[in-house]
């Protein structure tokens, strides 16, 4: 079997994240099934190609593991700091990133890429780690209505702990192990009745049950993070 190329690989694990993102959201009733058709052929052919038209990538004789591992490192880093500032869609991001590839090696396969492609493959897979990481661990949002004004305003940051909770499969409201509970006063992520998460404030507490703005009564398995006004 032949090895598969760092650069390639990188591609397929990005390609792979896309769209079991795509798929997670069908499901959780984010986007319609011909928003998944669509990115399914786009993300699908990508994929052949990666696999039947690899680049002629000069490959050198002894790679070091460690600048791998840092890039991979330092660009979750930088993303994570990027979208903190200005919120990067998933699903664009990494269908991007996929089609810019597919594009560049199909223009450009005729020509050997040079050595930099060893340092831009575990550029790939930091990226393809850092979407699947924020959504189970930390991220940043902007509240887009005035339910929790004056508290919130519309606009302002946010910040989401989705480990509040418990630990959860990425891009899905399933949990694999709960723990904590909240307080009266807590901003919390809610998952509505459409399976799309909303920012409510919790204002009693009954047994399993807490009541939140808006939604009333719910139980506690429907709290998905907590949230911190910035």
């Amino acid at each position: 079997m032949k090895k598969l190329q760092p650069m390639i690989f990188s591609l397929l694990i990005m390609s792979g994240v896309a769209i079991y993102y795509g798929i997670s959201n069908y499901v959780s009733g984010q986007i319609s099934l011909k928003n998944l058709i669509i990115g399914g052929a786009f993300c699908l052919p990508c994929i052949v190609f990666f696999l039947r038209f690899p680049p002629n990538v000069a490959t050198p004789r002894k790679q070091n593991q460690f600048i791998g591992v840092t890039i991979t490192v330092v660009t979750i880093a930088a993303l994570f700091l990027l979208s903190s500032a200005s919120y990067l869609k998933a699903g664009a991001f990494m269908g991007m990133i996929v089609g810019a590839s597919a594009g560049g090696m199909f223009f450009g396969r005729l020509r050997n890429l040079t050595s930099f492609s060893r340092y831009l493959a575990p550029a790939i897979i930091g990226a393809a780690i850092f979407f699947p990481l924020r959504d189970i661990t930390f991220d940043v949002l902007t509240m887009a209505s005035r339910s929790l004004e004056p508290r919130v305003r519309q606009g302002q940051k946010i910040l989401i702990n989705n480990l509040a909770f418990g630990a959860k499969v990425p891009f899905s409201q399933l949990t694999i192990i709960s723990w904590g509970k909240p307080e009266i006063g807590d901003l919390v992520i809610v998952s509505g009745t459409n399976g799309r998460p909303y920012l409510r404030e919790v204002q009693s507490i009954e047994g399993a049950r807490v009541f939140v703005n808006i939604d009333g009564w719910i139980p506690h398995e429907r709290l998905l993070a907590k949230a911190t006004s910035l």
